[in-house]
């Protein structure tokens, strides 16, 4: 248990450091820990979360694996919900619009760990993996609405809070509302997601008319 614990004292510290040199799309400030976290403002107004998660897994004594994860909260996106009444989702914690972990984006789901690993290589591969496979994302909810609407609508990995209501923001902010039927059309035929649509009455009335008008209103 000894060695278990120091080799994930040493793991948190190399964590730290490569996630110090992080550099994030419109990244404003940033806060790491040893604790496998960091927490930034994004340009946009968005907070990011990433972080490092361990799990035993039936692995021998002293080994784990580890997993990164990241979310995206806040920002337009949620306040544009919120303000239209929404927001509400029993499966997000406020104000979380995104979230997704290495098991679904990425070449390796787990980075094995034990207690001879080379600590500083397996946290420069999670960075790495972070970089290749999550800042895109990240980039794109911040600042590239038309690409994180393209993503939405691909059922690309990753848990999006209010499908449809995100999509509709994310037209807006793109400037692209000539993509509503498009919209509609992924919607209405989508066989998993888009919850907030089809429990909808009217999506157009209960949806899509309130966000008009307060984008309008924002102007």
């Amino acid at each position: 248990m000894r060695d278990l614990a120091e080799t994930k004292k040493k793991m948190g510290q190399a964590i730290k450091s490569h996630f110090s040199s992080l550099t994030l799309p419109g990244g404003v400030s940033a806060k790491v820990s040893t604790k496998m976290l960091l927490e930034a403002k994004l340009e946009s107004g968005a907070d990011l979360l990433i972080a490092c998660a361990d799990f035993k897994g039936g692995r021998a004594p002293g080994y784990y694996g580890l997993y990164w994860i990241f979310s995206i909260g806040g920002g337009v996106i949620f306040d544009a919900m919120a303000a239209c009444g929404l927001s509400e989702h029993p499966g997000f914690q406020p104000p979380i619009i995104f979230t997704c972990t290495s098991h679904y984006l990425g070449e390796s789901a787990h980075f094995e760990v034990g207690p001879n690993a080379d600590v500083d290589a397996i946290a420069s591969a999670i960075c790495q993996s972070i970089r290749t496979h999550a800042v895109p994302i990240i980039e794109a909810f911040d600042s590239r609405p038309n690409d994180a609407l393209d993503y939405v609508l691909a059922g690309r990995p990753g848990s999006v809070r209010n499908p449809f209501t995100t999509c509709i923001i994310l037209m807006h902010l793109g400037n692209r509302r000539d993509r509503l039927e498009e919209i509609i059309k992924v919607a209405s035929t989508a066989t998993k997601g888009f919850h907030d649509f089809k429990g909808a009455a009217d999506p157009i009335a209960q949806i899509v008319e309130p966000l008009a008008k307060w984008f309008e209103s924002q102007r």
